[in-house]
């Protein structure tokens, strides 16, 4: 059954909670799918998870991102945030969605570079005499950069795991 029509038939509010990586702008395909006469919230809540720490990711985040969006309220927010009771509030940052799908797009492009410049870092060690580990100590003793992957890798991503209502 079309989710239009049981929102319809209970007259509830329905509230979507986006957890995945959606192109800036989603919420306006919402707008065009969603009957009119439905009343909903939109909120964007992206996921930072990375392949085989997944669990230990979500139980200890480095932060969450609530993204309020079109028909969000306070009680909206305020449901979302209660969802994430074990995140410390100092660890919650909140914006509008189009930030919250921005900064999901853009931590991904920040990891993949990092990914791919020790990579190429190396191959040029393959290359030479230099060592692979001992760069990776040097360049992650730099408090600005810091010591979290900067491991070689075949690739950078990950895939998706299944959504469950």
């Amino acid at each position: 059954m079309n989710i239009s029509k049981v929102c319809e038939k209970r007259k509830k509010k329905l509230l979507i909670v986006l957890k995945s990586t959606i192109p800036i702008g989603a919420e306006e395909k919402f707008n065009k799918y969603l009957r009119s006469s439905i009343q909903y919230g939109l909120i964007c809540v992206p996921e930072f998870l990375a392949e085989g720490s997944a669990i230990e990711n979500l139980l200890k985040p480095d932060r969450i991102i609530i993204g309020e969006g079109f028909g969000c309220t306070e009680s909206d927010i305020k449901i979302v945030r209660d969802l994430h009771n074990w995140i410390e509030e100092r660890n919650v940052i909140y914006t509008n969605t189009e930030t919250a799908q921005l900064g999901k797009l853009a931590s991904n492009a920040m990891l993949a570079q990092r990914v791919s410049s020790i990579n190429s870092f190396t191959a040029i060690c393959e290359k030479t005499k230099a060592d692979i580990g001992r760069l990776k100590e040097i360049v992650g003793s730099d408090k600005r950069i810091g010591e979290h992957f900067i491991n070689p890798s075949p690739g950078f991503g990950g895939s998706c795991f299944k959504k469950v209502c």
